[in-house]
Formats: structure tokens, sequence, C-alpha cells
């Protein structure tokens, strides 16, 4: 009987533990759903970027370069990624006040980021380094990283050294009149002395336009139709794979190609440059390119959007497109899809007028036309401008303008030969608040994030 009795006290503790365990349980859920409980609707809400990180501090950037110093202490977090550059959303408690320069007095009761897409790529999204380099950039180093100068001559090479552009295009004469060793040599010292290494761009698209090979090859790197004709999209791998290795041993690093503009008429402006057949197969060319590009680490730039068709050359005058949307998305825009689908690393904005689109700006000084290559085509990387020395943008504006509007239009970089002038413009309009720095921001991710990726050095 004992037995039993023990037996029995036993059971009923094992029984009150379960129930107890139960109530904590049930505890722990009503304790980590009570959030759903809140209405945080109730407090006021802040929306901007993260600026700056600290120990539970965080230094949030409106759009408007309003900042705000704020503690999260005890806040709910609704997920991590609380690195420099992504978007955060706060509800808080009290009232925020512009003039303190210290820690709001405010409680946060609860945040959220949202991570910030550099690309296409799967990982394309702010990591610790680009976090930690671009929080440790002064804003002159950020805005010098969207410039692509041409090659310094004795005016650029002081900005050069000084404020170390995001890179540097190479044109013919600068290779017309030095060896390949000499080159070489020049880029690599660039680099050397760079705190961030720069890309070292052409275009050596093949057949017309060879800044490069027609010096350091016996034969220079034949036309896209050319080598197709030859021996199909095979032999368009190999003499990509070809010129990816000829330009790296170079320093080179960014090739401005493939080009996307559509041609099949032997009169047009572009048709000598681009692949001479329809859209559809202009796309599979696209394609192929940027394949072995990727493979090759070497950098790729679609130009030029939204399509030159055809039109004529926007380096002596202002040109009007007046071609229908409508045709231009049905066919212009299918090898920029293609290439995106692959990942390209840039596309590069043409100077015509596109009057379907804008007629009021080039495109690219045009926000209707950066619009739809972000939100329409859904493209993640750096949006590049033609060269603005071109005559399609100088007849249409000054130097200065040219450069903040190319800007406020959403271009993440502009090729300059005016550097010091646009360098100086932007800087002002952000002085003036006409630029918000959260958008400088988010270009220089992009493209400290394409270094990166390419791992250029």
């Amino acid at each position: 009987m004992k037995g039993k009795h023990i037996q029995k006290q036993s059971h009923q503790k094992i029984i009150l533990i379960c129930i107890l365990c139960l109530i904590m349980v049930l505890g722990g859920c009503f304790y980590f759903n009570r959030e759903e409980e809140i209405d945080y609707s109730q407090y006021p809400l802040l929306e901007g970027q993260i600026a700056s990180v600290g120990d539970e501090i965080l230094f949030i950037r409106l759009d408007d370069n309003t900042q705000y110093l704020i503690s999260i202490a005890g806040a709910i977090d609704k997920n991590k990624g609380l690195l420099v550059g992504n978007r955060i959303s706060i509800r808080y408690e009290g009232k925020l006040n512009q003039n303190n320069k210290d820690i709001q007095d405010v409680k946060v009761q609860k945040y959220e980021v949202k991570e910030i897409k550099l690309s296409q790529e799967k990982k394309g999204v702010v990591n610790q380094e680009l976090s930690t380099l671009i929080q440790n950039m002064s804003l002159e180093e950020k805005v010098a990283q969207m410039f692509l100068i041409t090659y310094p001559d004795k005016e650029t090479e002081t900005f050069l050294k000084t404020f170390q552009p995001g890179g540097v295009l190479m044109f013919a004469d600068n290779f017309s009149n030095k060896t390949e060793e000499e080159v070489t040599t020049d880029i690599q010292t660039y680099q050397n002395n760079a705190r961030i290494k720069m890309f070292f761009a052409v275009d050596e698209e093949g057949g017309s336009v060879v800044r490069v090979s027609q010096y350091y090859r016996k034969q220079r790197f034949q036309s896209p139709q050319m080598i197709y004709q030859q021996g199909g999209f095979e032999a368009i791998v190999n003499d990509t794979k070809e010129k990816n290795i000829f330009l790296k041993q170079l320093g080179i690093n960014l090739n401005l190609a493939p080009v996307c503009d559509v041609s099949i008429n032997p009169d047009d402006f572009m048709y000598s440059r681009s692949f001479g057949k329809n859209a559809v197969e202009t796309g599979q060319y696209v394609k192929t390119v940027l394949k072995q590009m990727k493979k090759d680490n070497m950098g790729s730039c679609l130009k030029h959007f939204p399509g030159y068709g055809n039109n004529e050359d926007t380096h002596y005058q202002t040109i009007h497109d007046q071609r229908s949307y409508q045709e231009i998305k049905d066919n212009d825009f299918i090898p920029f899809q293609e290439g995106i689908k692959e990942n390209a690393h840039m596309i590069l904005v043409c100077h015509n007028i596109v009057d379907s689109i804008d007629s009021q700006n080039p495109a690219s000084l045009s926000k209707k036309v950066h619009d739809i290559l972000r939100n329409n085509l859904s493209y993640d990387g750096i949006i590049i401008t033609d060269d603005l020395s071109m005559q399609g943008v100088k007849d249409f504006c000054s130097d200065e303008y040219s450069a903040v509007q190319a800007i406020l239009a959403g271009n993440d970089m502009i090729i300059s030969s005016d550097v010091e002038q646009q360098y100086q413009a932007i800087l002002n309009a952000i002085d003036n608040n006409q630029i918000s720095i959260n958008q400088i921001d988010q270009s220089v991710l992009k493209i400290l994030y394409y270094k990166q990726f390419l791992r250029i050095n």
C-alpha cells in the first residue's frame, strides 16, 4: 500500500510540473506576442537612413538632410541590419528637437530596418565592410566617388590625387604615345596611391570603337557583327574572353560595353557599333557577352539607354527622338532587359531627348527616364551618364547645371571632363539641400559594392 501511495504522489508531482510548464509556455507566448496587441500607429513615425551606428545609438538622416541622434535601448526591433545606408522606420514616444545635437529626449518603442538593394545579385545588399567604409568617408570623398573622370591632364591630376574619384575613363590618345608597360605602370601607380581603388574604364567595343587594341595588337578587335558572321555566338564568347584578358593585363577593369542599341539599317549612326540584328537577337548577344564578362571579372556597362534607334550622334548636336514610347518599349528595351537579367554592373544613359518620355530634358538628365529604368525595368545597379561634355548636353545647359541635374535625375555616376566645376556644383547643391545626402550614400554604396564584387585592387 505504501508503494502505491508513493507512486500516486509521484504522478501528482509530474502532473503539477506539467501544469507549471504549460503556464510558463503560455505566459511566454503571451509575452512575445504582446507586440501584436500594441497599436504602434499611435506613436509618431520617423523614417530615414542610418547615417552612423554606435552602441544602441543611431544617427538617423532624413531625406531633407535633417539629422537626429537617437537611442534605441529597450526598443522592439522587427529585424536586424543596423548598417549604415539601410533605411529605418522608428515609432517613438516624445518630441523631436531639431536644435538638439545630442541624444533626443524620446523613447523608441519599435524600429524596423529595410535593407537597401545594391544590385541584382542575391547578396547585393549592404554588408559590414561597406557600412564601415562609408561611415568613415567624408562627404567630399563620397561625391568624388560619383565621378568617372576623363584621363587626368595637368588640371585634373590634382583632383585625382586629392579627392580620388570613383574612376578614370581612358581614350585613344592616352595610349597612342605610350608602351603597354608604361600604361600598366601608370594605372598601377594611381591604384597604389588610392585609398579606395578606382575603375579604369575604356570603350573597347570592337570594330569602329577600339581605344586600346589598335595600338597594342597586331589586329584590332573586330566588330560584333563580323565576329558573329565568322563563328556565331561561340566566336562572340571567345572574342569577349580574349578582350577581357587583354584589358585586365593593362589594369583596365571596366569596359563600357556591350552596345545594346538595336539597328538593322546600315544608314543609322549606331549601326556599325551595334550587333546589327533585331531586338531579340541583340538581347541574346548582350546576354552572351555579359556571361563571359562576369566569368572573367570584367566590369560591364550596357549602353545607350533607352536606345539610340535611328537617331544622329549627340556628340555634336542636340537630338530629339520622336518615336512613340510603345515602339521603344517593345523594341529597344529588350536588350537592356536581357542585360539586367544577367546582372549588368552599369547602364549608361544617352543624351537623346526622347519626346515620348520627356520632351524637356536629355535622357541623361531626365528623372522620368531613370524612373523607367529603376521601376519598370527593376534595375538596381549603377546608372551612369554619357560624357557630359558632349554637345547634346552642352547646347542644352551649363556644366554646373548638367552635373546637379544628372544627380537629381537619378544617376549614380557621371562621366565628366569638367570635374572641378561639376564636383563643386554638386557639393553646393547638397549644402543648399537641393540634393539629399541619403541619395549620395545610396549611389556610393552601389559603387563600392561593385568594386568589392569585381575585386578591384
